[in-house]
């Protein structure tokens, strides 16, 4: 029974983003949970095609870290989640997730998702660390793309 339980925690992620009607939060709580257990063949399922693309034209997963070098650290910049608020609009959507990073500061998420073949895909993240509560979003914000 211990090993069917243990096999359920680990196949429920894959089995869940399968089904194709997984909302914003759920994909990205699937993709803390693939970082999380270090799996990064699966984390690739959970970025869009361009994304995917650019990594493996520099590297593959064996060079993450290096060409995103945040990706691997964003389901830590929120210790504690207080609250998320999502946007859908046809093929794209944006999640915001507000919380306190590991020193207790304000910190919010802001990820905009492309839709493809039927499941939400990260296409960009933003982190804002806030000078205070009040600064937390009520609403999802979609990130803004800076040139530098």
């Amino acid at each position: 029974m211990r090993l069917l339980i243990t096999l359920l925690f680990f196949l429920s992620p894959m089995l869940l983003n399968a089904k194709g009607n997984v909302e914003l939060y759920d994909s990205y709580a699937l993709f803390k949970e693939a970082v999380k257990m270090g799996d990064y063949e699966l984390l690739t399922d959970y970025l869009t095609v361009e994304n995917t693309k650019f990594l493996k034209d520099n590297g593959g997963v064996g060079n993450l870290n290096e060409v995103y070098p945040f990706l691997l650290s964003l389901p830590f910049s929120i210790e504690k989640e207080i609250n998320s608020y999502q946007l859908i609009e046809g093929y794209k959507g944006c999640l915001t997730i507000n919380g306190l990073d590991e020193s207790a500061e304000p910190t919010a998420i802001n990820i905009e998702y492309k839709k493809e073949n039927s499941l939400w895909k990260l296409d960009y993240i933003h982190v804002e660390y806030l000078s205070s509560k009040d600064e937390f979003s009520k609403k999802a914000i979609c990130p803004q793309r800076y040139d530098s």
